[in-house]
């Protein structure tokens, strides 16, 4: 059986534009094999039973990436539990656990700011919903802007590559079947089976034919918690979201 699984909304996106191309600035080129891998040394591949859903672990891996990209190198995760208690205290009575967009936790990341997973108190006793008040995070940027790829086929893989060219956070929302679950190992994985529900992850790396994605199912799963997802699978229709981060906040 597959643990819980976040499902994803294809609705548009709510904090810019499908243009690849207003986001980056300009064409992109150059070898888009890039493994970003030894950014998360000594990070541990967290559960999504510790982090409310993986569109919230999703983006936070994410944010991550692409701070340690372009801002610093030591940017820890931000807490996955601080964007789930934000997005739950946004959405109010239309909070669901499974029914989160991924542009609504980036507005709770725009809105409220980033506290790193080692500094987040939470309460174990009420389901690890942390307590906002005691969340007061001082930063200098708090803007985190994210961006739906609306193309499918080839034009997809190309416009992924070129936002991991540059160095954006990536966030991949796809089908999954029944082996999906159950993968245990570091071989390319394609949807084969009837769906089974959705399971968002951030980009890792990338090689020939492949992309390797970040999950949330814990370090024992698939390749030390991370698959590698074949570009079939993230071209097709079966692949419903895609969102890339052009801008996020430092945290201090």
């Amino acid at each position: 059986m597959i643990r819980g699984l976040g499902l994803l909304d294809d609705a548009p996106d709510v904090l810019g534009t499908d243009s690849l191309e207003e986001l980056l600035g300009a064409s992109v080129s150059g070898d888009p094999c890039i493994d970003r891998t030894p950014l998360l040394a000594g990070e541990t591949m967290l559960d999504q039973g510790q982090t409310g859903s993986c569109v919230r672990h999703a983006v936070a891996r994410a944010i991550q990436i692409h701070a340690r990209v372009h801002l610093d190198p030591s940017y820890a995760l931000p807490s996955p539990r601080y964007l789930t208690a934000v997005t739950r205290a946004l959405l109010g009575p239309a909070w669901s656990w499974d029914g989160t967009t991924i542009g609504a936790v980036l507005e709770a990341a725009d809105y409220s700011g980033i506290c790193r997973e080692s500094d987040c108190p939470w309460s174990p006793d009420e389901d690890g919903q942390l307590y906002l008040d005691q969340a007061q995070i001082a930063l200098d940027h708090r803007k985190v802007r994210g961006h739906r790829i609306a193309a499918d086929g080839e034009r997809r893989i190309a416009d992924l590559e070129a936002a991991w060219i540059v160095g954006a956070g990536i966030v991949v929302g796809t089908d999954v079947d029944a082996r999906f679950g159950c993968w245990d190992s570091d071989a390319v994985w394609t949807q084969t089976g009837p769906r089974e529900g959705g399971h968002a992850q951030a980009v890792i790396a990338r090689r020939p034919g492949a992309w390797l994605l970040a999950g949330s199912y814990g370090p024992h799963w698939a390749a030390g918690g991370m698959i590698w997802v074949s570009d079939a699978q993230i071209a097709s229709e079966r692949t419903r979201s895609v969102w890339v981060l052009d801008t996020v906040p430092r945290w201090r």
